[in-house]
């Protein structure tokens, strides 16, 4: 082999090639960091608007189940209401209370005051005759005629819905305007009442 076939590749020339790589690939490596800092921005926009999103549609369905639930026993008592037709069936209707979830929390707390109207009561106790208005043969089925109902028939019912105060368990109040919308200190429902 002569001398002049071998080919020796020009020291400037390589270190030029080496160096067009060495950008190709550093172009590379930086076009893929604004593609990864672009697809973070799309994905934190896309979640931020489901969870927008998801929010809005479970407070729709705490309310949807809510107001279904209230319409439920509403229901359920005006049934009971209905169907009173002496003194055992007004003692069913009396002695009936419901456990109500009314601030969405997925519990029922004797300690969680509500309101619904013109009543305040507790979750854990919500008598059918503040539910409904209840009349029959001219006699209104309010909290007082079912307290002298249970009193006079079935003591045992009628301590069922008897608090040890007439606060209740839920802090309901006992002075003033407020007064009025607590059905335990109304009614009487409560030890040593009158």
């Amino acid at each position: 082999m002569k001398q002049q076939d071998l080919h020796y590749p020009n020291p400037k020339e390589v270190l030029h090639m080496v160096n067009k790589k060495a950008d190709q690939t550093l172009n590379m490596i930086f076009g893929l960091f604004i593609l990864l800092i672009i697809s973070l921005v799309v994905l934190s926009l896309f979640f931020k608007f489901t969870e927008k999103s998801s929010g809005t549609m479970t407070e729709t369905q705490e309310t949807f189940f809510s107001k279904q639930q209230l319409q439920t026993v509403q229901n359920d008592c005006a049934v009971l209401c209905s169907e009173i037709t002496g003194v055992d069936t007004a003692i069913s209707f009396c002695k009936k209370y419901q456990r109500m979830d009314m601030d969405g929390d997925k519990m029922v707390s004797p300690s969680i005051k509500a309101d619904l109207g013109r009543w305040s009561f507790c979750e854990d106790r919500v008598p059918c005759f503040i539910l409904t208005t209840c009349e029959f043969a001219s006699t209104a089925y309010d909290g007082a005629k079912c307290k002298q109902i249970l009193h006079d028939n079935r003591l045992d019912f009628y301590t069922q819905l008897e608090y040890l105060n007439a606060s209740a368990t839920c802090g309901l109040s006992t002075i003033g305007e407020e007064a009025k919308a607590n059905w335990v200190f109304k009614y009487g429902f409560y030890v040593g009442a009158p």
